[in-house]
């Protein structure tokens, strides 16, 4: 030894230190000494370790029995080996082998012991991912293995692979031998296939071999279908499957059928499938404690009714049931969870087939060049004449806000897709749905809840007017039943009219449900003319059906359209034809009167509580329509502007609203007077609302007199309504409805 240097024996007691997990410990385990990689891998300082008992790296998971056997081991002067789990100071772990012996003295007595060890941490974890793995292909039902370019099978393969090929062991053994027997045709197209695949690599080329591989084979009393990817390692994967059962088969079939015509639908629709899906998504995050229990129905049906546009099966099932569960009892959380569940199953095989980008919302509109022509042109035209005309300058407002409008036409479209299917599922002859008016009619986008609805209209069409190709053969018509959509635009105003060539509707039956749920009183059935009698069936659990299917009996679908047409402020008359057919004719209004007083100042102050509702009490605005009466028996508070022109406004607010804003306005103090305080509360908030949206008034009415707020009585402010300008608003929150009226009195002189 001597002719090493010392550096030399350092630099290895060095290399031996930082490399060797190590100890020495006294004869009771006390530790006297730890190498530098003992002290890295336990994550403890060497000043931490030392004195310390060797159980100071102890895991819990290390049974005390390993231990016992170890000490009675080495305390008898033998050396022990085994592997232990040990805790890191922050409560990681380390795995390793180690091998402990004595250390005697010169007597050969015992005097402590030493140890070595061997970091086996990833080892472990590998071998626990392999089983993991090897657990998780095991139990499931189809078989998994691997061959390589010699065509033997590899060692992992899934136990289930046995089943289905009835053989005790593959490794090692021919693959094509393995899955094709004493077939010698199949055999030879398999293997020339894979030796084609192995040889090129144009990604085109494989796509046309591994199509001609064989998919399918019947072996051993077992039919199954073969699946092959190609590894990045060059190697094959085989996915076996048992279709021995042939109602699995045709199941399958029709899956594959169903995803097939969803994928076809969706990219022929992809506007209208991802507005749809991103619709839900926001509905799946809405407050249902503060839905109203209709209206959650209601909106539920309609979705179902839209998703089977799409084929969306999952999604339409766990609907269907969850209508079931909620017609007595509320919507809960687990309903909910259910919901995403089944959502996300169909949103899933969406995004792997077209790609997750494919869901994300639509940021952009079209808008037509000559639309942008005509604003630049009228603006010019304002300016150059330096015109104070408040009619032109509404024009051109009106034109940028309707940069963002729709075609009605393509709004209607979408339903051609769902009569077909509605059709087929009630097994009725149809002819595609025929859409009449004009392409470049635009509307807010706010009609598409709308038209969203009108899938009840088709169903009902369908299910309860069109017959069957027989009743109607019987009754000389044709075989094919029709529906006919038209529409087009007359003054403001848009006219829909919907109409089939069934039987109609039997108004006995309308009479006798609206008896049975109490809708009218039977003494009071006489004075009802014939269209009275027939808007019966919007109202909510109305159904003519006598059972519940996919399509049909919840009688939540026309009180939905009714919903939906109210919030655009639109009316709808019916013509019934007796064994000839239905029609549903829609009055909406899609354009404002922007030389309306009370339109300009109702667009003012809508601005202007949409903004306070956000921005000073972080309240979500729903929704933010017209409508044809005011809740005037809950009127709160009215305040005047007067001058020239009176205007009228009235405020109505929900109890959890009115809730919510004391609590804004007290930020969390102590409110006395509570109730006396709510009856003021509507006064306030409607006189911060008319304060803030007089700037934004036509100019006239900036100069007027803002008055105090005051309650007028109920009969004097119906009479306003009805014989003045007016506009009624209602804003949906996540805490109730906020309705407003603005009446404009006839001006002064």
């Amino acid at each position: 030894m001597n002719h090493f240097k010392n550096f030399d024996i350092d630099f290895l007691l060095n290399l031996y230190g930082d490399n060797v997990i190590a100890s020495l410990t006294d004869t009771k385990g006390i530790i006297k000494y730890v190498s530098d990689a003992y002290v890295e891998i336990s994550e403890y300082s060497r000043e931490e370790l030392i004195g310390q008992p060797q159980n100071i790296v102890r895991h819990p998971d290390m049974p005390s029995s390993i231990f016992k056997e170890l000490w009675e081991t080495i305390s008898s002067g033998k050396t022990w080996k085994g592997e232990i789990k040990n805790l890191k100071k922050h409560n990681d772990f380390y795995w390793v082998k180690a091998t402990i012996t004595a250390q005697r003295d010169d007597n050969g007595k015992i005097i402590g012991y030493a140890s070595v060890r061997q970091d086996i941490t990833d080892k472990k974890k590998a071998i626990k991912l392999h089983n993991q793995i090897q657990n998780m292909l095991d139990n499931i039902e189809d078989g998994f293995l691997i061959f390589d370019q010699n065509f033997k099978i590899m060692e992992s393969y899934s136990k289930n692979c046995l089943n289905i090929l009835q053989q005790e062991n593959i490794y090692n053994k021919n693959i094509a031998d393995v899955l094709f027997d004493n077939d010698k045709e199949l055999k030879e197209t398999f293997i020339f296939g894979c030796e084609q695949l192995f040889q090129t690599q144009c990604t085109d080329t494989k796509d046309i071999y591994l199509s001609l591989l064989p998919q399918k084979h019947y072996n051993h009393k077992v039919q199954y279908t073969i699946h092959y990817k190609i590894l990045s390692d060059g190697n094959f994967l085989i996915l076996l499957r048992d279709i021995t059962n042939q109602t699995e088969l045709e199941q399958k079939i029709k899956h594959e059928q169903k995803m097939q015509k969803m994928c076809i639908t969706i990219a022929t629709h992809k506007e209208e499938s991802v507005e749809l899906i991103q619709s839900f998504i926001t509905f799946l995050k809405s407050d249902f404690q503060n839905i109203n229990d209709d209206k959650l129905k209601m909106d539920l049906h309609t979705f179902k009714g839209l998703f089977a546009q799409l084929e969306m099966i999952h999604t339409i099932e766990a609907i269907h049931s969850i209508e079931t569960l909620i017609k007595h009892t509320k919507f809960t959380h687990h309903n909910r969870r259910d919901l995403k569940d089944a959502f996300h199953q169909d949103i899933k095989m969406i995004a792997d087939i077209f790609g997750h980008q494919f869901l994300s919302p639509i940021t952009f509109v079209k808008v037509e060049l000559e639309h942008i022509n005509k604003i630049i042109t009228d603006m010019q035209d304002f300016i150059e004449t330096k015109s104070d005309n408040r009619y032109m300058l509404g024009e051109i407002l009106d034109s940028l806000k309707h940069m963002k409008d729709q075609s009605f036409y393509n709004m209607l479209k979408v339903h051609q897709i769902s009569i077909y299917d509605f059709a087929k599922k009630s097994n009725k002859l149809l002819y595609p749905l025929e859409i009449i008016g004009a392409k470049d009619l635009l509307v807010d986008e706010k009609f598409k809840n709308f038209t969203k609805s009108l899938v009840h209209i088709f169903s009902n069409s369908i299910v309860h007017g069109i017959e069957d190709a027989d009743t109607r053969i019987k009754f000389n018509k044709n075989e094919k039943g029709k529906i006919v959509c038209s529409f087009d635009s007359v003054g403001n105003n848009i006219l829909l009219k919907i109409s089939d060539d069934g039987e109609g509707i039997d108004t006995n039956n309308i009479i006798a449900k609206a008896l049975e749920l109490g809708l009218v009183e039977k003494e009071k059935i006489d004075t009802l003319d014939n269209q009275e009698i027939l808007q019966f069936i919007f109202s909510n659990e109305f159904s003519m059906s006598g059972e519940l299917t996919e399509l049909s009996g919840r009688g939540v679908g026309l009180a939905s359209v009714k919903y939906e047409l109210s919030r655009l402020y639109g009316k709808v008359h019916i013509e019934n034809n007796r064994f000839e057919g239905l029609s549903f004719l829609f009055t909406i209004p899609y354009k404002e009167d922007i030389d309306n007083d009370s339109v300009l100042i109702g667009n003012a102050i809508i601005d202007t509580t949409r903004n306070f509702l956000q921005k000073d009490l972080n309240i979500e605005t729903a929704n933010i329509f017209s409508m044809d009466k005011f809740n005037t028996k809950n009127c709160y508070s009215t305040i005047q502007l007067t001058g020239f022109s009176n205007v009228v406004f009235s405020i109505f607010m929900d109890d959890k609203l009115v809730d919510k804003t004391l609590e804004f306005f007290f930020q969390g103090e102590e409110i006395q007077n509570e109730d006396k305080l709510k009856k003021s509360l509507s006064a306030e908030v409607l006189n911060i609302l008319v304060g803030l949206s007089v700037p934004k008034f036509p100019s006239d009415y900036t100069q007027l007199t803002l008055g105090v707020p005051t309650v007028l009585d109920n009969f004097i402010l119906e009479t306003f309504i009805e014989n003045n300008e007016s506009k009624l608003i209602r804003v949906e929150t996540e805490y109730g409805n906020l309705e407003l009226s603005i009446i404009v009195l006839e001006k002064t002189n």
